[in-house]
């Protein structure tokens, strides 16, 4: 999977240690691009808290 510059660069700008970790967690069931979860899956253990760092980042904008 090719990311964009700008994709890059999201996920670059992500300390995903530096986040808070948040106790309260719900269960889903969602649908995600194959190469998408390949590529979260290549980047070592906690592939789920990374897809959640991400979308904490994009939701709440956090900058890093």
């Amino acid at each position: 999977m090719t990311l964009s510059k700008e994709q890059q660069e999201l996920v670059e700008s992500i300390r995903f240690s530096e986040l808070p970790l948040k106790k309260n967690k719900t269960e889903v069931h969602i649908r995600l691009d194959t190469d998408v979860l390949e590529w979260f899956k290549s980047q070592g253990p906690g592939y789920q808290t990374k897809i959640n760092a991400v979308l904490r980042a994009y939701a709440f904008g956090i900058d890093h």
